[in-house]
């Protein structure tokens, strides 16, 4: 199990972003480290039809 979940869409993550005032998880799979914030709610049909590959925007925040 990955110690932290980082969103496909926008790339926060458990310990910046999610829970701390800001986004809260919408779609979650703890044990592959990845879900949807609710500031990406737009990406949850992608996440139900099993596209949980990170978005360009995810892919940049990233590597910061």
């Amino acid at each position: 199990m990955n110690s932290v979940s980082y969103c496909i869409g926008c790339g926060c993550k458990d310990d910046y972003g999610v829970g701390d005032g800001g986004c809260s998880w919408i779609r979650l799979d703890r044990k592959a480290g990845l879900g949807v914030c609710s500031e990406c709610e737009h990406r949850s049909s992608d996440w139900d039809n099993g596209n949980r590959g990170f978005s360009q925007e995810a892919e940049i925040n990233l590597l910061r």
